[in-house]
């Protein structure tokens, strides 16, 4: 569409002072972005009376997914744009979708989601005719976009409508499925509006295409392509506009991302479904990891968790005790161990507990020690007691038999009355 200038400020569009205007009367339809996009547009535009057009296609401009699309401007009259700056953006001027100046494409303000994927080209630009090629079109590419061309002496714009046609859009679920180790679990996709998938190419890959998890094609499954650590452990259902990976025998490395991609002739899509892999791991293990007079330091420990789990000292009322030492070791077989440490005075609780949680899972798994002193610290008042006791019974024995045993018994009997007296006691 052509891009009028004002009479009351040469360079300037008609449209853009009918924006400020609108601008000024409804404050609270302009934000930030659009007062600092006009300013700048002051800055660039010239303040010389040349009079330059430029023109862009005045219909939208319709592309299906995945295919390409030339977004074309020139200048009107007929203009060398070979030495000037040619600039697409999207709503604003700093959206920068492409970028040429000085005679070369400049990347450095493109945004992310373009990057790699425009060409300026160039077959006919020394006559005012610029195209931005975009390639791999998606869903979120359609809109509008803008074309400044700026020079020393002129400053121009246009804009069109790019339209995204799809055929078919590939769904996945909105959430991560959890699965556990050696579990078999389902991947489900299907195609918006519903049609026959019978004749279409149905490819589950990883991060890379070429890494395929299942691939149908042909009217079967195909198993050329295939990574080596999911043959016989694959099956594709499929429905009506529904397609179903199952995966068996589930492992730690089947975590991460799986992409569904549909084609169907030039007409292809795919959606990403997320993976997480879980374990619960053994119950937690307590033992007393050392004491003082006043202060016994509890040790807590369970092993074969994943991911990595969460564990939580609690007291007798229910309080969380932070821990004094939190250790994580991830084993070989790619599960964790995890072992976390406490100190309570004796006197403070009777009786702690250590709970370990997958954080991807319901439930917990929860020991508890007694924090009773008796059960814990040796008297040596109750050894001596304890010793005197099974002396006693000895010579008691050793009375009812001859001397030649005697004499045998008295060569060990205080190793055997110490070792009696502490096996009676801790029984």
């Amino acid at each position: 569409m052509h891009v009028e200038r004002s009479p009351f400020q040469p360079g300037v569009p008609t449209s853009l002072l009918q924006a400020v205007t609108e601008m000024v009367r409804f404050p609270e339809c302009s934000g930030p972005g659009s007062l600092i996009s006009f300013f700048i547009f002051l800055q660039l535009s010239p303040r010389s009376s040349a009079q330059l057009a430029e023109t862009g296609p005045a219909e939208p401009i319709v592309v299906l997914v995945g295919e390409y699309a030339d977004l074309p401007c020139y200048l009107d009259p007929e203009m060398n744009a070979e030495h000037m700056e040619v600039r697409w953006s999207r709503s604003e001027y700093f959206n920068v979708v492409h970028l040429y100046d000085e005679g070369e494409d400049q990347d450095g303000e493109q945004m992310e989601e373009y990057q790699g994927r425009t060409m300026l080209v160039r077959d006919s630009i020394t006559d005012g005719r610029v195209i931005l090629r975009l390639y791999n079109v998606r869903k979120s590419d359609e809109g509008q976009y803008l074309c400044f061309i700026r020079s020393p002496e002129h400053f121009s714009q246009a804009t069109l409508e790019l339209k995204v046609a799809a055929q078919f859009t590939v769904i996945g679920p909105d959430k991560p499925i959890v699965a556990l180790v050696g579990e078999d679990i389902e991947l489900p996709c299907h195609l918006v509006p519903k049609k026959s998938t019978e004749h279409m190419e149905v490819r589950w890959f990883r991060s890379k295409f070429s890494q395929a998890v299942h691939v149908y094609q042909d009217g079967q499954d195909q198993n050329r392509e295939q990574m080596k650590e999911y043959r016989e452990r694959t099956d594709l259902v499929r429905d009506y506009g529904h397609v179903t990976l199952r995966l068996y025998d589930i492992r730690v490395s089947d975590e991460g991302r799986y992409r569904c991609f549909f084609r169907d002739g030039r007409m292809h899509d795919e959606a990403t479904v997320e993976l997480q892999v879980a374990v619960e791991g053994t119950g937690p293990r307590l033992h007393v990891k050392g004491h003082t007079d006043q202060v016994l330091v509890l040790e807590c420990e369970s092993s074969g968790w994943y991911p990595e789990p969460e564990l939580e000292w609690r007291d007798d009322r229910g309080r969380v005790i932070p821990s004094q030492s939190l250790r994580r070791l991830r084993a070989g077989d790619g599960l964790y161990i995890v072992a976390a440490s406490v100190a309570v005075p004796f006197h403070f609780v009777s009786q702690m507990s250590c709970s370990v949680r997958n954080p991807l899972l319901w439930g917990r798994k929860v020991s508890a020690i007694s924090m009773t002193e008796d059960n814990w610290l040796v008297s040596p008042t109750n050894v001596i007691l304890s010793v005197l006791m099974v002396v006693t019974s000895l010579f008691y024995l050793i009375e009812k038999l001859n001397a030649a045993v005697f004499c045998f018994f008295c060569a060990f009997l205080p190793v055997l009355g110490l070792v009696a007296g502490l096996i009676v006691y801790f029984i």
